[in-house]
């Protein structure tokens, strides 16, 4: 890492936003793979004495053992076995499987996976009719825990059809809960589902779905995906056409998911009620460099038709004149190369940056050199914290708290299973507080990680806890923000119904508590009472009542709100008039402000830094300053 980058990251430090660390992945030394192919009946030790049956395959391996299956079609009954609907291919931890082979190879680089068509199939009875096949392709209810070590590379994944009851009705091609594989270079054609996720299902499942093809799937939610409960798939450099639903013909999105897309295309998906490439419920997905079929905001975000070479029959080339070559942001083009949702600190010598799949990294300030790295294996959304010698990051639903200087774990747990960590925890007398996409709020202490008291509510928590004196204040995703005693166990003090979710971390001025909402409200709320400042009246309603996800700031006597209307609106604290004319910014504002003097430094979501004069109104740069420029 060079010093312009180290001096790039100090930049975002300061700004307080999201970052991207890039990290090659380690890799093994290549283990003597079991051979799979068609027709054959051996052991497997070899290409000559193959095992020809993909599930004795997948019988017979463990932890770091690789499959190697050659061109041909597979079903997931066995040997000997009539077959039955519930038959399904089942991955395990640790275990990559690879199609695309001819069956002379002797190195993974030697396969060619459009060539050598890998096919794994549903159509266990009569060929070519679908009401006896079986319910899912690939299986993984919650009990195979599976993370990213399993790994499906180079397949066609085809025939699948959950009609069934109970979980056969959901993911025709591959049904996952609660686990998390990589998918790689695989083609999801015709699979159905009678609920949801024609081709993928994910329940409180985050897959890293990298170069793939979904194409004619069909369902009522999520024709080609299904997310819900929580689910965040990384999808990058996938094509998304053709699949239908009732709703989200491309994508469905519900309960607290928030997918990452980039360098994808979704195109000519169909939806007969709403959403014909992404629909969603109570989720908030995260599209860039993407082509999406009747526009999606977002970084690079296009919505030209593809041209592809000839779709009606699965040929996914990009023709020299499409719109999506060179379209993408080539940063994203093998993983883990992902953009963080969090804000990087600051401690000393070190910086402390993590990824949205789960990487911590310890970066030397003055020369970027890597100190050390920690892997969780869940989701990172808010920031670390601090305290001491101690680092403390939320990762899925578990608090990590590592050795600040080294990177050595000192204890991990996990607080509520039923919802994830979006917050960034906050570190109070030797505390740690958070709340939990599970509608709960834990005081956890700092030393032993022992759970000191919890308090549950009604709705999800993604805000970050603010912390005055011994009141904690906190907004929830069901419309309400709440004052709670931390003296008391976490007693409420009072609380307030707003106008929408509240997701942002609130701003304590003078005895006020100002916030914002995702209906695009402003509040300014009595610290002690939890009613509305008497001079306001009532909150202030932003011109188009877009979100409002980023923290307040304050200079002087004004307060300024970025939204997501791309707008940064002033108004007086006093009252809550405006204090001049919104400033109009060339895309959303969802990072945190930062003040100096009387400048606040925005950034928007097309990775631009703006400088305001905070007590005037008025842009201090002739133009912004983009981050990405070369």
């Amino acid at each position: 890492m060079n010093r312009m980058t180290v001096l790039m990251l100090a930049l975002l430090v300061i700004l307080g936003i999201a970052i991207a660390v890039i990290i090659a992945p380690l890799t093994g030394a290549e283990a003597n793979p079991i051979y799979v192919r068609h027709g054959s009946s051996g052991d497997g030790s070899s290409w000559a004495n193959a095992c020809g049956n993909l599930q004795v395959a997948l019988d017979q391996a463990t932890s770091g053992d690789e499959i190697w299956v050659a061109c041909g079609t597979y079903n997931p009954v066995h040997p000997g076995s009539p077959g039955t609907r519930t038959d399904s291919f089942r991955m395990k931890k640790g275990v990559k499987i690879y199609g695309g082979f001819n069956g002379t190879e002797v190195s993974l680089n030697q396969r060619n996976c459009y060539d050598n068509k890998t096919i794994l199939s549903g159509d266990i009875g009569d060929q070519g009719t679908i009401t006896d096949n079986c319910y899912h392709v690939f299986y993984h209810p919650a009990g195979t825990s599976l993370d990213n070590t399993a790994v499906l590379d180079g397949f066609t994944i085809t025939g699948g059809n959950a009609n069934g009851v109970g979980s056969h009705a959901y993911g025709g091609g591959i049904y996952n809960s609660s686990g998390s594989p990589a998918i790689i270079n695989c083609i999801f054609q015709d699979n159905h589902a009678f609920a949801d996720g024609g081709g993928m299902y994910n329940e409180k499942s985050s897959p890293a779905i990298t170069n793939c093809i979904f194409y004619r799937n069909d369902a009522q939610y999520g024709g080609a995906i299904f997310n819900g409960n929580q689910s965040s798939p990384v999808l990058t450099n996938c094509t998304i056409y053709g699949n239908s639903a009732y709703c989200g013909g491309g994508i469905a999105n519900f309960n607290y998911s928030l997918p990452v897309i980039t360098n994808c295309i979704l195109w000519g998906d169909n939806s007969s009620s709403s959403g014909h490439e992404i629909y969603n419920s109570v989720a908030s997905p995260y599209v860039t460099y993407s082509d999406v079929w009747g526009g999606w905001i977002g970084p690079g975000n296009i919505s030209g038709t593809p041209v592809f070479v000839d779709p009606e029959n699965a040929d996914f080339h990009l023709q020299p004149d499409s719109v999506c070559i060179d379209a993408g942001i080539n940063s994203a083009s093998s993983a883990p190369q992902l953009t963080s949702f969090a804000a990087p600190v600051v401690s000393g010598s070190l910086l402390y940056a993590s990824t949205y799949i789960g990487e911590v990294y310890a970066l030397d300030t003055t020369t970027g050199a890597k100190k050390w790295d920690y892997i969780t294996n869940h989701q990172i959304v808010g920031s670390p914290a601090i305290a001491g010698n101690a680092l403390i990051i939320a990762s899925g639903d578990k608090i990590y708290k590592l050795d600040a200087q080294k990177g050595v774990p000192l204890w991990d747990k996990p607080f509520d299973a039923s919802g994830k960590i979006w917050c960034t925890p906050v570190i109070s007398d030797s505390i740690i507080y958070f709340g939990t996409l599970g509608h709960k709020v834990y005081a956890v202490d700092l030393e032993t990680g022992e759970n000191k008291w919890e308090k549950g509510f009604s709705g999800a928590i993604a805000s970050t806890p603010l912390i005055v004196d011994d009141t904690l204040y906190i907004g929830t995703l069901n419309n309400q923000f709440y004052a709670l005693d931390i003296t008391e166990e976490g007693r409420t003090r009072w609380e307030f119904e707003t106008d929408n979710w509240v997701w942002t971390q609130a701003l304590f001025h003078e005895g006020t508590i100002f916030f914002g909402s995702f209906g695009g409200s402003v509040y300014a709320l009595d610290a002690s009472s939890g009613e509305m400042k008497t001079q306001w009246g009532n909150p202030y309603s932003t011109e188009s009542g877009d979100r409002i996800r980023a923290r307040p700031a304050i200079v002087g006597d004004v307060l300024l709100i970025g939204s997501q209307d791309d707008h940064v609106y002033g108004l007086n604290l006093e009252d809550g008039m405006q204090a001049w004319r919104p400033i109009a910014f060339d895309d959303d504002i969802m990072a945190d402000p930062y003040v100096s003097g009387t400048t606040v430094y925005f950034l928007d979501k097309d990775s631009k830094v703006h400088a305001v004069n905070g007590e005037k109104g008025v842009e201090i740069w002739p133009q912004p300053v983009e981050l990405n420029q070369d």
